[in-house]
């Protein structure tokens, strides 16, 4: 199933980004709400499970980073790095106001709406491997790190009904739904269907009926009925 997060505004986004993380962590997340948040949507203190034989340690930090216009995955990349610098930029700068709020984290995450190459080698690899190097150029001394790219995003969303449907206004029209509910009104007919609602062909609950009659003498029917 995909999801558009490109519909989302900047503060939907940091919103459902919140979002998963309580659902992925628990309660013992900080979730920030709107507003200055200092660099920060969520922290998290203590023990992070982040793979079947991955554990982070210390203060972890997820930051949200909404694109308005994504291009390519190349573009996106770019954009996306110069998003990061700049908050490594602002971590590393003790006179930054997130520093003067709270100390540098330990882990952290950047969660983006941006579609980054899977391939291996690619943007998503490329995009870690530059928040590494950022880091390190920046002074700031990180034990852990990961980008969560849109794809990342949507995978999370698939294992988490709730946000789901919090934010289902996002699904698009190319999922299983819609074409269920396509399928529904496109469905063949072997026998004869009702008669119009009145001879004008006029429908009362929703609207006007565009009829034409059914031919008895074809297996699929040729009767249809569109809502005007």
């Amino acid at each position: 199933m995909q999801y558009d997060l490109n519909t989302l505004g900047p503060q939907q986004f940091e919103d459902m980004v919140r979002a998963l993380c309580l659902h992925a962590y628990g309660p013992a997340v900080t979730a920030y709400g709107r507003g200055p948040d200092g660099g920060r949507e969520v922290s998290y203190k203590g023990a992070l499970p982040m793979g079947p034989e991955e554990v982070w340690t210390g203060l972890t930090v997820v930051q949200a980073k909404y694109r308005l216009e994504p291009r390519t995955p190349a573009d996106n990349l770019a954009w996306l790095r110069n998003e990061m610098s700049k908050e490594l930029k602002a971590w590393a700068d003790p006179q930054s106001e997130r520093r003067q709020r709270g100390r540098i984290p330990d882990n952290l995450i950047i969660a983006t709406n941006v579609s980054l190459s899977s391939a291996a080698g690619g943007g998503i690899d490329t995009a870690n491997a530059e928040l590494e190097a950022l880091a390190r150029d920046h002074g700031v001394p990180l034990k852990s790190w990961r980008v969560w790219p849109a794809q990342q995003i949507t995978t999370m969303l698939t294992t988490s009904r709730d946000v789901r449907r919090a934010f289902g206004g996002f699904l698009t029209p190319g999922t299983s739904s819609a074409r269920s509910s396509s399928a529904s009104t496109s469905t063949t007919r072997t026998s004869p269907p009702p008669s119009p609602p009145t001879s004008s062909g006029t429908c009362s609950r929703r609207g006007s009926w565009r009829w034409t009659p059914w031919a008895p003498t074809t297996t699929t029917g040729s009767a249809s009925a569109t809502w005007a």
